[in-house]
């Protein structure tokens, strides 16, 4: 179980992705629809 926290930035991503992408693929998809690179500007407790 995990809850959440006030400390941490959440970033969600509103459609369907196939999960089964590598995580190459899957920043990918947050690069490219979310405009945000996903190693850049994160904090190391941020989750995507």
């Amino acid at each position: 179980m995990f809850g959440l926290s006030a400390q941490q930035r959440y970033f969600l991503f509103p459609h369907v992705v196939d999960m089964r992408k590598s995580f190459d693929g899957l920043s990918g998809i947050i690069r490219n629809k979310m405009g945000q690179d996903a190693c850049v500007d994160l904090k190391s407790d941020d989750l995507i």
